[in-house]
């Protein structure tokens, strides 16, 4: 099966969800379900990409790993700026974390840097294994001289 055009699908379905809940109404199992199916279309057109190209998958989860970096930079910058509230009449005050978990914003976009790490250490090793299976044994060479095990 062609991992693109379960990508495709999947993506198409999770971006068409606002058009499904303006036409059928906005009914949470029903937009729910959909939104089940559409991510379930997009993991497995990923993983069928996997399958047939580490090296591809590798680069992609090293580009998305880069914008989840730039996204929870982005965000750790809003978050650090909203925390203070400006008074009517001159000052701030310090605005307490709200939610489940009683975090902060700094702290919650933190999280997100730490799954772009994630990301961006699984790319490189995607990458590492989808050379190792080229069979062009120059480029693997140069990847284990950099990252070669101790």
């Amino acid at each position: 099966m062609n991992p693109f055009l379960l990508l495709f699908i999947g993506i198409l379905m999770f971006f068409l969800t606002n058009c499904l809940s303006s036409v059928v109404g906005f009914h949470v199992a029903l937009v729910v379900t959909w939104l089940f199916f559409s991510l379930i279309f997009c993991a497995l057109g990923l993983y069928i990409l996997r399958l047939w190209s580490r090296l591809i998958y590798g680069v992609a989860e090293l580009l998305f790993g880069g914008i989840i970096t730039l996204v929870a930079i982005s965000a750790y910058g809003v978050a650090q700026s909203r925390e203070y509230v400006p008074i009517v009449g001159g000052g701030i005050f310090h605005k307490l974390p709200e939610g489940a978990l009683q975090l902060s914003g700094p702290e919650v976009a933190l999280f997100g840097m730490l799954a772009a790490i994630y990301v961006l250490v699984r790319g490189l090793d995607n990458v590492g294994e989808g050379l190792s299976e080229l069979s062009n044994p120059e480029w693997h060479a140069r990847w284990q001289r950099c990252f070669r095990k101790r």
